[in-house]
């Protein structure tokens, strides 16, 4: 299961929310965990592009 990361409100830097741990913005320190999937205009485009980036691609 996928576990979605936000900084607690004090100490982040933006409102979306996180999962990819190799995206710059992951929080590693204090921080929200939301179990299930948040809406599309809440998710990191940062994590959704370095997944993407290291993705295999399906060969033609």
């Amino acid at each position: 299961m996928v576990e979605y990361r936000r900084g607690v409100a004090s100490k982040r830097k933006n409102d979306l929310w996180h999962w990819y741990q190799e995206c710059e913005l992951y929080p590693t320190g204090s921080f929200a965990i939301h179990q299930g999937r948040p809406q599309d205009e809440e998710l990191c485009s940062r994590c959704a592009a370095a997944a993407e980036a290291v993705r295999p691609r399906a060969a033609p």
